[in-house]
């Protein structure tokens, strides 16, 4: 092997303690985050022996807290944040778990691994522990899919004008970094809020109380993704589990996911207004085995759509979010708001997921009944805030129901085995939960397969109140 160059190495260390870190990130063009924490620290390591350029990153945070666009109510709030993202030799077992997924294209030239200045292969491995307890509210006014947006064409904005200002060096031909994804989560509990209405007990107070109209709860999150598959065998994957046959299409050129193991030891969905007592769904040690990827076309695939660019502005002053949003009323003497910007092409196919696994749980429970329906109406709109905003370049649809929408989303094979399953459809308010047709069993399996759907179950009784 060759010999290691030398080099000067700068670490650095950052340490924030006793005190309390206050931050304001402009994260985009409208949105504004301010971050809070009781002490935090970094650290950016280089290898010592300057056989790879990326560094170790460590962060560790504690007591972090953060408000979005100025909104009064709190976003997140979470007691310890650790993460970590190292860069490491490959193990000999890792490159056997590569080398034997490649079979017919040995030297497909996308196979080829990122490694050291002495060609040993390197493999990424990220870690998230979120400690304590991790609490999310989505506020009636906030719309967290303006801001993910805002987020995603902001980073893309800023590497494209790096390379067009030439200050980033080319990227030289890619190569398939190994990687290990790990996060964990004892505790998570998020809510999404709706005012109160005026029948409800605040007419004429002006008050803005609110309230859950859907709360989810988690206990013991745990995820593993392992990316050890070659990208030739992704490729052939992803189009074996796609039900469009007329082709053999090419996915990416960034394919997410991998070899997936989640476990939720319990987890408890309410929707307004369902109590405790009759939940919408409880799920009991549940752990989902196999393939997850998210990959969208290739956007050089024949027969896309093309969308014209789009200008995507930045200001050269810090500014309200009041002020970003409305930069046409600003006062005479204020800060002067120069923009710049760079133009911007939306790829037109929307990614796909894909699934090939099972899904399996000790116990479900699940409620619904007419009580609910009332709620679906605010609950769709709270699901569109969620939702990115369509792209300035996208030629008008028609709506699509959820169903198609579902239905172009998820491919793949999946099956679910529950060993104990509980539904109730309530016929009357949640409190009288007693008065509900009850379906229980055991051993319930679905299978869904491209054009196929079996079921099957044990010991299955149905209760309906009222009959002898």
């Amino acid at each position: 092997p060759g010999k290691s160059k030398t080099v000067d190495v700068v670490n650095v260390m950052l340490r924030v303690t006793k005190s309390l870190l206050d931050i304001r990130l402009h994260m985009g063009r409208k949105s504004v985050l301010d971050l809070a924490a009781t002490s935090f620290s970094i650290d950016v390591m280089n290898n010592p022996r300057g056989l790879w350029k990326k560094p170790t990153i460590r962060m560790v945070g504690k007591g972090l807290s953060g408000h979005l666009n100025d909104f009064e109510q709190q976003v997140f709030s979470l007691d310890e944040l650790r993460f970590e993202d190292v860069l490491r030799h490959a193990t000999s077992d890792e490159l056997a778990t590569y080398q034997e997924k490649i079979d017919s294209e040995p030297h497909n030239e996308r196979n080829a691994l990122v490694s050291d200045i002495n060609g040993r292969p390197l493999l990424n491995g990220i870690g998230l522990h979120l400690g304590g307890t991790l609490r999310v509210i989505v506020p009636p006014m906030l719309h967290l899919g303006e801001v993910i947006e805002d987020v995603s064409i902001n980073a893309k904005t800023m590497f494209m004008a790096l390379r067009q200002a030439g200050l980033q060096k080319p990227q030289a031909p890619r190569k398939y970094q190994l990687m290990t994804i790990a996060a964990s989560i004892p505790f998570a509990d998020g809510s999404l809020l709706e005012p109160l209405k005026e029948e409800e007990g605040l007419a004429g107070n002006g008050s803005a109380e609110c309230f859950d109209m859907l709360r989810l709860s988690i206990e013991e999150l745990n995820l593993s993704v392992e990316r050890l598959t070659p990208p030739s065998c992704t490729q052939t994957r992803l189009n074996e589990l796609d039900e469009d046959k007329r082709r053999q299409y090419d996915y990416g050129p960034v394919v997410q996911g991998g070899d997936t193991l989640l476990t939720i030891r319990h987890a408890v969905c309410l929707l307004h207004p369902l109590t405790i007592a009759t939940p919408l769904a409880v799920l009991d040690d549940f752990a989902y085995a196999g393939l997850f990827m998210l990959a969208g076309l290739d956007p050089n695939t024949p027969g896309l759509v093309e969308r014209p660019p789009f200008g995507f502005l930045f200001n050269c002053h810090h500014k309200t979010v009041a002020e970003l949003s409305s930069p046409n009323d600003l006062p005479p003497h204020s800060p002067c708001g120069c923009q710049y910007g760079v133009m911007l092409t939306s790829c037109s196919a929307n990614p796909k997921m894909f699934f090939d696994g099972a899904v399996s749980c000790a116990g479900m429970d699940g409620s619904y009944g007419m009580v609910v329906l009332d709620s679906l109406p605010a609950l769709v709109e709270i699901i569109k805030r969620l939702q990115p905003p369509p792209s300035p370049t996208s030629a008008p649809a028609g709506q699509m129901g959820w169903w198609d929408n579902l239905r172009f989303l998820i491919h793949g094979d999946i099956r679910l085995c529950v060993e104990r399953l509980c539904f109730r459809f309530l016929l009357d308010t949640p409190a009288r939960y007693d008065w509900s047709i009850l379906l229980q069993c055991r051993d319930y399996v679905l299978d869904h397969s491209t054009g196929g759907l079996d079921v099957s179950m044990a010991d299955a009784t149905l209760t309906v109140p009222g009959l002898p």
